[in-house]
């Protein structure tokens, strides 16, 4: 009988001890099972946002490829073009001497005509000299008209030349836009910023670097998306390294 006392005082104990750790200890497991879970979540989402950065960041790096490749293209015809304008000035330095051959001829013409007219040259010879004298004249205006001709063309390859030369010099006004540095690529020298066109950003628009109110280089835009911006960072301009976080104002 005192046996099956105390193995029920037991059972009872056992009973009691597994209640007591069930009331205790679940919500503490249930707090480990949630804190993992919002990890996951929160590390899932981490994951989702480097991935979108990583694929954005190659998007740039392909226009920034295209850009190079734009600006190679200019130059290449921007030396041709240049090479033309030579080219161009070369024949109107040759017409204009033929011209001034010509104008020499003409005037040693017209010097023989007055002497011989001086002298009483008989009215055939004078036809003569009148005649030649005309054909001198006619290719003097023909002589002008192509050199006026080559001019107008060399000055128009020259507007052109001085845009694509100046077509970098030429910044553009961003009056009150500012952001931020997210992201920087130090093998190609340019930044990705948080500010796009909905902002106010636009192409060559130059903006100042500052960290703490501290003046470290300046940007020049290249590349403007409605809401970021890649630009380049300006040679000679980059007073310090730099980062991430960073503060961009025109």
């Amino acid at each position: 009988m005192v046996l099956r006392v105390f193995l029920i005082l037991a059972i009872l104990a056992g009973i009691g001890t597994v209640a007591v750790t069930h009331f205790m200890v679940r919500p503490h497991i249930q707090s480990i099972v949630d804190e993992r879970e919002s990890n996951k979540q929160n590390w899932q989402k981490e994951l989702a946002r480097a991935n979108k950065l990583t694929k954005d960041l190659k998007t740039t790096q392909d226009k920034l490829a295209s850009t190079e490749k734009a600006l190679d293209e200019t130059k290449s015809e921007l030396v041709a073009m240049t090479a033309k304008a030579t080219e161009q000035q070369q024949r109107a330095d040759t017409l204009q001497a033929n011209l001034d051959n010509t104008k020499r001829d003409l005037t040693a013409a017209q010097q023989d005509l007055a002497a011989w007219r001086a002298l009483g040259i008989p009215v055939e010879g004078v036809a003569q000299l009148i005649e030649s004298e005309k054909r001198y004249r006619e290719r003097v205006g023909i002589l002008q008209q192509e050199i006026q001709v080559v001019m107008k063309e060399n000055e128009r390859k020259q507007r052109i030349i001085d845009d694509l030369t100046n077509v970098e010099e030429r910044p553009v006004d961003m009056p009150g836009v500012k952001g931020t540095i997210v992201a920087v690529d130090p093998k190609w020298n340019f930044v990705v910023l948080n500010v796009g066109e909905k902002a106010g950003a636009r192409p060559k628009g130059i903006f100042m670097v500052s960290r703490n109110g501290k003046l470290v280089g300046k940007v020049k835009v290249a590349t403007v998306h409605p809401d970021t911006s890649i630009a380049n960072i300006m040679p000679g301009w980059q007073l310090e390294e730099i980062v991430e976080g960073d503060q961009v104002i025109f």
